[in-house]
């Protein structure tokens, strides 16, 4: 459903701009006619939004790729920290444990669309005294610069995300097209159209169109919105798998 959020956004905004045009219809107050000035107006209005849609793309195709990357990087410092048992048992159990700690961390701040990177950096902190301790029991260096590695991956992925949550994509371009897609909407309410039925139909789909790309720039510039709350958002299947992998590897030691 949530696929077509934007869809019934959009139609929605565009009937209730044909409800308003066919009122000012009945009374009479369309004044403006339609000329190539106008056409260029609306023109240059979604070329502007295209490109804000371009920039916002580039994002967003990153933000796709952290989940599953994220997800790899716990993994690997998981079955990291279940090697190390054979040598380090009671400090690679803690770190185990930390380590699920900052899972169920993650997921339920995608879940809540609330990322909060002090809550993150507290458990990825707890796991970096793990690895120290583990370095202090004979743990072999090279192992303990890979989990070190690894650790700071995550880190650097929670930061990004972080980043990408808390900034939006040029503020002030954004406004302006809000501001020149108002101003599209009222010369569209006042046009004078022949024939009619063709003229709203048309005026119809313009409206449908410049909201739908506005609405879509907007949901895409928070694409870790996720619960079901946005139509962009990206898919956390692969930490998802990781939690059920690990819940089924623990009840099996």
């Amino acid at each position: 459903m949530s696929k077509w959020m934007i869809v019934i956004k959009a139609m929605a905004v565009a009937a209730s701009l044909a409800a308003v045009k066919y009122g000012l219809h009945i009374l009479n107050l369309e004044f403006i006619r339609i000329d190539p000035i106008v056409s260029a107006l609306i023109s240059g209005v979604i070329f502007t939004m295209a490109i804000l849609l371009t920039g916002v793309m580039a994002d967003f195709k990153e933000s796709e790729k952290i989940p599953g990357e994220l997800a790899a990087s716990m993994k690997a410092l998981h079955k990291d920290f279940e090697l190390l048992e054979f040598t380090a048992k009671k400090e690679a159990g803690i770190a185990l444990e930390h380590l699920n700690s900052l899972i169920a961390v993650i997921i339920h701040q995608f879940e809540s669309n609330q990322w909060k990177q002090r809550e993150i950096g507290a458990e990825i902190e707890k796991i970096d005294q793990d690895i120290a301790v583990m370095a202090v029991q004979n743990v072999a260096p090279p192992y303990i610069i890979k989990l070190r590695n690894e650790l700071n991956n995550i880190e650097k992925m929670s930061n990004r995300i972080d980043t990408i949550e808390e900034t939006d994509f040029l503020p002030s371009a954004y406004a302006l097209s809000q501001t020149a897609v108002f101003f599209v909407f009222l010369i569209l309410l006042f046009a004078m159209v022949d024939p009619y039925l063709i003229g709203m139909a048309i005026i119809f789909t313009v409206t449908f169109l410049i909201t739908g790309i506005l609405l879509l720039i907007k949901d895409m510039d928070n694409p870790f919105e996720t619960g079901g709350k946005g139509s962009a958002e990206v898919d956390l299947k692969h930490i998802y798998k990781l939690d059920k992998y690990i819940r089924s590897h623990d009840d099996v030691k």
